[in-house]
């Protein structure tokens, strides 16, 4: 597992490099499929922020943690978020079809993606402050739905491999989810 630490705004001690490395071993454990993992440290005014995005084989898992207190309790807030991120993709009953609101979730191992954010200091005016752009591999709407579970968004954007529109699967306040596709 190769670890890519970025530090804006800050320079960070050796010794919580050598602490994120060892809580990361804990996530290892469970998941040996992890290829790279890539740590961003920021402080903005009094808040400490640690944002973690592991990759793998069709895996792609984001965590993100804001502190008061400091670099290490943040790094512990978010491997534990990732630990559990971790273990609900693992605990899936490969292959069975359950069914969630009015969807039909087909549980598979295929996909896990996260967005990548960046953390943009506060504006005074509103506007575009970032732009991102990511790979993106058409995918199912169950696969989509289950990506946006996984990640715990409350939307989804993706191309949808059946008619290869782009497409925003989202969680409705009623539990059920919903679909925005572009008209024909």
């Amino acid at each position: 597992m190769n670890v890519v630490i970025k530090d804006k705004n800050i320079q960070l001690r050796s010794n919580t490099k050598e602490y994120l490395e060892k809580k990361l071993q804990k996530i290892e454990k469970h998941f040996s499929d992890i290829k790279e993992v890539v740590a961003t440290f920021a402080k903005y005014k009094n808040t400490f922020i640690v944002e973690i995005t592991l990759t793998g084989d069709n895996l792609l898992l984001r965590s993100e943690d804001k502190n008061i207190k400091g670099f290490l309790e943040a790094i512990d807030e978010a491997v534990d978020k990732l630990d559990s991120q971790i273990k609900k993709f693992k605990g899936k009953k490969f292959g069975q079809k359950k069914v969630k609101g009015n969807v039909i979730k087909e549980q598979s191992k295929d996909e896990a993606i996260a967005e990548n954010t960046e953390i943009a200091p506060e504006v005074a005016d509103p506007g575009l402050v970032k732009v991102k752009q990511f790979a993106m591999k058409p995918i199912t709407v169950d696969e989509a739905v289950e990506a946006m579970e996984l990640v715990g968004h409350n939307f989804y954007f993706f191309q949808n491999i059946e008619n290869s529109l782009y497409c925003v699967v989202y969680k409705r306040d009623d539990g059920d989810y919903g679909l925005i596709e572009p008209s024909k």
